[in-house]
């Protein structure tokens, strides 16, 4: 059976909800949260060859979500990966350009989403006495 964790934080400086999913099946988190917002986030035929996701949507009443799907045993590189997806969607609602010369806002804001998500997977291994 499937453990999920849903952590739902506001991104600093932006209006925007980032929901850090952490689960034992993406597949299963998947349907979950599909079923909570009622609408379809990942392509039912690659759901089973997920090992991380990250997906960005704004609801009927212009709210905006990103969703970040994790497991638990995430590496890392996995976690950075995600997070970076998320950061480019944050930033791309709200016209932020990204610089490869001036980039210290861009990675301090990229620290904050990585130690958001670390601490949710933390908390989660906390709570389910999960052991990888």
């Amino acid at each position: 059976m499937a453990i999920t964790i849903v952590t739902k934080v506001r991104v600093p400086v932006y209006r925007t909800q980032l929901w850090i999913v952490v689960t034992t099946s993406i597949p299963a988190a998947l349907d979950l949260i599909e079923d909570e917002i009622d609408h379809r986030i990942a392509p039912l035929e690659h759901r089973s060859s997920f090992r991380a996701y990250c997906y960005g949507y704004i609801d009927p009443k212009g709210r905006q979500r990103v969703m970040v799907f994790i497991r638990p045993s995430a590496s890392p590189g996995e976690i950075a990966h995600e997070v970076n997806h998320a950061m480019n969607i944050i930033f791309g609602w709200h016209g932020v350009r990204l610089s490869t010369t001036n980039d210290e806002a861009q990675s301090y804001y990229l620290e904050r989403l990585i130690n958001k998500v670390h601490y949710a997977i933390k908390s989660f291994k906390r709570l389910t006495n999960y052991r990888s």
